[in-house]
C-alpha cells in the first residue's frame, strides 16, 4: 500500500535547491517517489504510510529550511 502527498513548500531561494530538498526526501524510511517543483512550490511524495507519514515528511522540509503547509 502507498499514500501520494503533495505538500506546498514556501520560502525557496532559487530553483536549483528542488534537487537538495528532493534529496533530503528521498533519504526518509518509506519514501518511494518524489518530484519537488519549486516553481509551483509543491513536493509530491509517494511514501509507505506504515514507515513514514505525513507529519515526518513536513518535518524534514522544515530542518531543511522552508515553510511546509498541506
Amino acid at each position: 500500500r502507498q499514500e501520494r502527498a503533495l505538500i506546498r513548500v514556501l520560502d525557496f531561494s532559487c530553483a536549483g535547491e528542488a534537487a537538495g530538498l528532493e534529496r533530503r526526501l528521498r533519504r526518509v524510511a518509506g519514501v518511494r517517489h518524489v518530484t519537488v517543483n519549486p516553481l509551483n512550490e509543491t513536493a509530491s511524495v509517494t511514501f509507505d504510510p506504515v514507515r513514514t507519514n505525513l507529519a515526518e515528511l513536513e518535518f524534514v522540509v522544515r530542518a531543511a529550511g522552508y515553510r511546509a503547509e498541506e
